[in-house]
C-alpha cells in the first residue's frame, strides 16, 4: 500500500484468495483508498484480466506454429511486449468498470 499512494482498484472473484476472511479485512481496512467492484463468479468472460489473457494469447499463439517451446517463449514474450508498450489495450478492457467506479485509469512507470 505504501508503494502505490493514491486510489487503488481491485479485481476480485469467486478465488479463495479473494473471498478469504484476510483479503476482505484488507479490503475493508482501506476502503477509502480501494475500490473492489463485485465481479460475477459465473461469468469469467465478462472480467476485463480475462479479456486480456485471451487477447494475449491469440496474439501469442494463434494460427502459429511453434516447433519448439523456446519458438512459444519467445512468441509469448512478444504479445507480452506488446500489451507493455500499447496501454490503451489493457485501460480499454476496464471501460465499464472505470465508468461505474467513477475512477481515472492510467498507466503507471
Amino acid at each position: 500500500m505504501s508503494q502505490r499512494p493514491g486510489p487503488l482498484f481491485a479485481i476480485t472473484e469467486g478465488a479463495r484468495s479473494h473471498t478469504s476472511a484476510s483479503t476482505q479485512a484488507l479490503l475493508a481496512a482501506h476502503r477509502e483508498r480501494i475500490t473492489a467492484p463485485p465481479w460475477p463468479s459465473d461469468a469469467p468472460d465478462d472480467h476485463p484480466m480475462a479479456s486480456l489473457g485471451r487477447k494475449t494469447k491469440q496474439r501469442a499463439t494463434h494460427n502459429k506454429y511453434c516447433k519448439d517451446f523456446a519458438a512459444l517463449t519467445v512468441s509469448v514474450d512478444k504479445a507480452l511486449a506488446y500489451v507493455a508498450t500499447h496501454p490503451d489495450t489493457v485501460l480499454g478492457l476496464f471501460g465499464l468498470y472505470r465508468e461505474e467506479s467513477g475512477l481515472e485509469l492510467k498507466q503507471v512507470a
